[in-house]
């Protein structure tokens, strides 16, 4: 089976609402953590990220996934790996929106240290991700459609 074969599945309906699905929740609570655990309060951390104004524009999520795609040689680890993007999008989005932020190129290698070695995502936010998942998921079930998936299947495909 070469590669595309083995991608295929990730391009079907079903498989792109739960990559949309994921990525978006990886990156919203990964800001979250990150702004709170720089501001140690929940209601200025909100207000910080409203400031912010940071948000996923709609192509970043696939482009993300096309470059994950690009950049693996294993098939299996793709959704991990896409995950562990997300996590790294919020970082890097957030450290470069925080003008306030003191020592970011050390505040981020460590992050990067922390999400790369499997530590960053906790149990409270992998509890966060399963509350808000049906709901992200529902979302994402009513704005991807079929003929979306089967255009993007057969551009790359076909």
């Amino acid at each position: 089976m070469n590669i595309d074969n083995s991608l295929i599945k990730y391009f079907t309906h079903q498989s792109l609402v739960k990559i949309n699905t994921e990525y978006v929740l990886y990156y919203q609570i990964s800001l979250g953590a990150i702004a709170f655990e720089t501001i140690g309060d929940p209601e200025q951390t909100v207000n910080k990220l409203k400031d912010l104004k940071l948000a996923l524009e709609p192509n970043d999520i696939l482009e993300n996934f096309f470059y994950v795609i690009d950049s693996i040689t294993n098939v299996d680890n793709l959704e991990k790996k896409l995950n562990k993007r997300a996590m790294i999008h919020a970082l890097n989005d957030f450290v470069a929106a925080d003008d306030e932020l003191l020592n970011k190129e050390r505040f981020l290698q460590l992050k990067i240290k922390d999400i790369e070695d499997n530590l960053f995502f906790n149990s409270k936010m992998k509890m966060q991700f399963l509350s808000e998942y049906q709901s992200m998921q529902n979302y994402y079930n009513n704005l991807l459609t079929e003929d979306f998936a089967t255009s993007i299947k057969e551009k790359l495909f076909l």
